[in-house]
């Protein structure tokens, strides 16, 4: 399965998946989201649930907050946070895809995975790929994102710093990209290993996300991402102020209180 590069309309939603889920983990600190359901009031609820709930784990020791919101119990996290998770996933779900199914068929996929009753009938009304993408959701809410929030950054995993790439290239002239731009396992505080890398690729995909949220962006990462982002906009059409590129980047102002000449406020907001 890659879901990764599958289309326009399909555009990395192995991706996207774990983005969601973070975010409900990451509002608890910060109360912002970076996926589009802040207009949903029923989202909004779910995700307020979600934080409180993190409260609540974090007094009965099933859950910390130092240095970041951690799991510390799986049966908490299954019993408790699963089906809140999937109450959130399914609201970006239902909002793009799955139409064939109300939101309780859904639910009770995404919970029972193919041991739900609906199983066999999800053969003849979904297509494969949301037959997949409900797969997908299921095993990250399952197996992937307990694993994941039970991980400390900077401990268990994290992104090498720019003198840790510098010497670890100095080591080893070969080393792979993947090992500068995403998560690594680490072996002590602050210590990345040497050469080793996570194998399955939507652990690395989670632990990538969680790092980058909890890090922040390098300056190098920043530069790549103005550099591609200056090139979209070369790539479009129109007047810059309305470029996909130039609204996007607006946007990014915007979230850090500031704004961009010649792009009107409704434009900007973010």
């Amino acid at each position: 399965l890659d879901l990764t590069l599958t289309g326009e309309t399909l555009h990395g939603l192995r991706w996207q998946i774990p983005f969601v889920l973070v975010d409900a983990v990451c509002y608890h600190e910060v109360p912002k989201i970076t996926v589009g359901l802040a207009e949903s009031r029923s989202a909004m609820l779910v995700l307020e649930k979600i934080k409180l709930l993190i409260d609540e784990g974090c007094k009965r020791k099933q859950m910390q907050r130092t240095p970041h919101v951690v799991l510390l119990g799986r049966s908490f996290y299954m019993n408790k946070m699963r089906p809140l998770l999937a109450r959130w996933l399914l609201c970006w779900l239902k909002a793009k895809y799955l139409k064939e199914l109300t939101m309780q068929e859904a639910l009770e996929y995404l919970l029972k995975g193919k041991d739900s009753e609906l199983a066999q009938h999800f053969e003849e009304r979904l297509s494969d790929h949301d037959r997949k993408l409900l797969n997908l959701s299921h095993d990250w809410l399952t197996s992937y994102m307990p694993f994941v929030m039970s991980k400390i950054n900077r401990v268990s995993y994290g992104l090498l710093s720019p003198a840790q790439s510098v010497r670890a290239l100095r080591m080893h002239p070969g080393m792979p990209k993947s090992r500068q731009l995403l998560a690594v396992p680490f072996i002590g505080k602050d210590l990345p290993s040497e050469a080793s890398e996570f194998a399955h690729p939507d652990i690395v995909i989670g632990l990538t996300i969680m790092a980058y949220r909890y890090e922040g962006m390098r300056e190098s990462d920043f530069k790549q991402l103005i550099t591609s982002l200056k090139d979209e906009l070369t790539a479009e059409t129109g007047p810059y102020s309305k470029r996909d590129a130039w609204l996007k980047y607006a946007k990014w102002v915007a979230l850090n209180g500031g704004k961009v000449r010649g792009v009107k406020p409704h434009q900007q907001k973010a």
